[in-house]
């Protein structure tokens, strides 16, 4: 069958030729297709809600494009199907981006490749940062490494786009998606904060808000920080 022609009333063949890789609370959500298409789809969780205002099949469709404008790597939206039912679903096919997650890429790398790979890592998210781009999905999980080792964005549904590059809070407040996921802050905690600041920074030294934000309570910077020097 060809992807193309996905449909409302021929769903359920593709989903039955499909691989189920994703699945929230019984709700089937992303499919895999002949290894080369994704099939996701999007549903209202409430009545009323920030989705039916903007639907998020939509919201990744737009993102897929600016982000190809932004020269950043992420899915290549090929179709956007309707689905009839009391919640109203919709459907999106895009490329299967081939290779892993950051977070399994790098829990199978070496002691010795690891360095490197966080390097490469905070090099994108400063890239990012730097177009203006905030996205608010951004675990390790969220983030392919490609098989020619170059990153690439999933799940872009929830990405805001500024027209400058976004200012030292915001790049603090993202740096609480990368560390939401438990697993995620594990891999930082064994890190430490010190060495994150300078993949990130590098050789320059943070700005002095940005330190003072890692000092926020709140914020899960600051649990990082305890009994570091910085």
């Amino acid at each position: 069958m060809n992807i193309n022609e996905i449909s409302e009333m021929n769903f359920q063949q593709f989903r039955s030729q499909s691989k189920l890789i994703e699945e929230t609370n019984g709700f089937e959500k992303v499919f895999l297709y002949e290894n080369k298409y994704i099939i996701k789809i999007f549903r209202h969780r409430k009545l009323i809600s920030t989705s039916r205002l903007k639907n998020k099949a939509k919201q990744f469709q737009d993102n897929a494009l600016t982000l190809e404008k932004c020269n950043i790597a992420a899915a290549k939206v090929i179709k956007k199907f309707k689905l009839k039912s009391p919640e109203k679903r919709y459907g999106l096919v895009y490329n299967y981006l081939e290779g892993e997650t950051f977070y399994d890429t790098y829990k199978e790398a070496s002691r010795d490749s690891r360095d490197s790979l966080l390097k490469n890592f905070f090099n994108f998210f400063k890239l990012l940062h730097k177009k203006g781009i905030y996205f608010r999905s951004a675990h390790l999980a969220n983030i392919i490494v490609q098989t020619d080792g170059s990153f690439a964005l999933i799940d872009i549904d929830n990405i805001q786009f500024y027209k400058r590059a976004l200012s030292i809070v915001q790049i603090f407040r993202n740096f609480k998606a990368i560390l939401r996921r438990k697993e995620d802050y594990e891999i930082f905690k064994e890190i430490g904060l010190t060495k994150i600041l300078h993949y990130y920074f590098g050789n320059d030294a943070p700005p002095s808000f940005g330190l003072l934000i890692c000092r926020w309570k709140s914020h899960p910077l600051h649990q990082l920080s305890k009994n570091k020097k910085y």
